[in-house]
This record gives structure tokens, sequence and C-alpha cells, in this order.
């Protein structure tokens, strides 16, 4: 099981594909470069957390995972159920969970099973991927397919960095490129819209292996 998190941020679709943005948020996970162990289970490895609020008051969240995929080529495992918890009160436990799980119908088409719950109970809509499905109750959506992986990385710089910090006679430490060494580079997503838990909360993700 993989785990990542975003403090202090809200959950504006679609911007799967391009660029994703971030509001106040501090991240406490990033995996691109798992252990092995970890890495021959792709489906279930999550590369990164993205969350935010809209004007309209809806939240966004964006789950990245599989590692670094083909154009063409997501990664879907209907053994493995991803988990977007909310806090909403501050002690660190979920008021409201989404959960997403894959599976295949007839003709080998891939589709893709929400289920929004809290205290109150919970509802559950599916469809395709690689389209949006809207819940015909909430108005929540979610789509999942491959996407350009939003995650900036100047390695050539960090790596310059790291020389030029052992120097003591280079009066400048930073050296970075403004290069994406991720540019081009594709991984699969999940993009959650739904309506904001509350006016504060923390959100996490995680995923699990359904052994049966």
């Amino acid at each position: 099981m993989t785990t990542s998190a975003l403090r202090g941020s809200g959950l504006a679709l679609l911007l799967v594909a391009v660029g994703f943005g971030l509001w106040s948020a501090s991240s406490d996970a990033a995996d691109h470069a798992e252990a092995p162990g970890t890495q021959a289970d792709a489906a279930a490895d999550i590369n990164d957390l993205y969350s935010w609020h809209t004007a309209d008051g809806t939240a966004v969240t964006v789950i990245t995972f599989g590692g670094v995929a083909n154009p063409g080529a997501p990664v879907y495992d209907p053994d493995v159920i991803y988990t977007i918890n909310s806090d909403t009160d501050g002690d660190n436990e979920p008021d409201g969970k989404v959960t997403f799980r894959f599976g295949m119908g007839e003709g080998g088409a891939w589709g893709i099973q929400t289920t929004m719950g809290n205290a109150l109970g919970s509802l559950t809509f599916e469809g395709p991927v690689g389209e949006v499905v809207t819940d015909a109750t909430t108005g929540a959506k979610v789509w999942a397919g491959v996407a350009d992986d939003p995650f900036f990385f100047d390695l050539q710089g960090f790596i310059d960095t790291l020389a030029n910090t052992g120097d003591a006679t280079d009066a400048a430490d930073i050296a970075f490129t403004t290069t994406d060494a991720l540019a081009g580079a594709n991984t699969t997503a999940i993009v959650f819209e739904g309506p904001a838990p509350g006016a504060t909360w923390q959100v996490w993700a995680i995923s699990g292996r359904d052994n049966g």
C-alpha cells in the first residue's frame, strides 16, 4: 500500500493531460522512484496527489499512479482500490471518503466505479475510462486515463546544485536550469471533482490491493 498526502489544501476539472495546479498546499509525499517491491506493483503505486478548491465551491483531487507509462498504455487493475480521505475537524481521521475501482466490461472495455461516502451514507456511480463521468445526483465528476505527468523536476539543476554546495569557492549554490526532466512523460491519473468537504480540510490518498 502507498500513501500520498496534502495538508491545508482543498480538492476545475479538467486540466488533465496538461499541467495541474496547487492551491496553498504542501506535499508530504511524492513517489517517482520507489523501492523495487513497490515498483513491482505498479497499479497500486501512487506517484503524487494534487488537490485544490474552485471558485464554484467544488473541490478537485488528482491521483497519479503506476509510474511512467507509454502513450495509450494506462495501468488498470480491478483488484486495486484507491481512496481519497478528507478530514474536516483536524483530528487526522477521515470524515469523508471517495473510493475508485477499475473493472473490465464486455468487449474488454475498461470502466471506473466511484463511491462517495460519509457519516450519512454513500452513493456509487460508474462509467467508461477516458470520459468525464458525472453523477446525476451530486454533480460530482470523475475522469481516468493516461495524462501528461504534472510533476515538475529539474534533475540537472538538482545535480548541479548538489555539486555546487560541495564547492566552497562557488558563491552561487543554486543552479537550476528550469528544465523539466519529466516533460513528455505520461502517467495514469484519476481526477475527481465534487462538493468541497468544508471551509478547510486535509486530504490524503491511499491504495490497497483486494486479495479477495
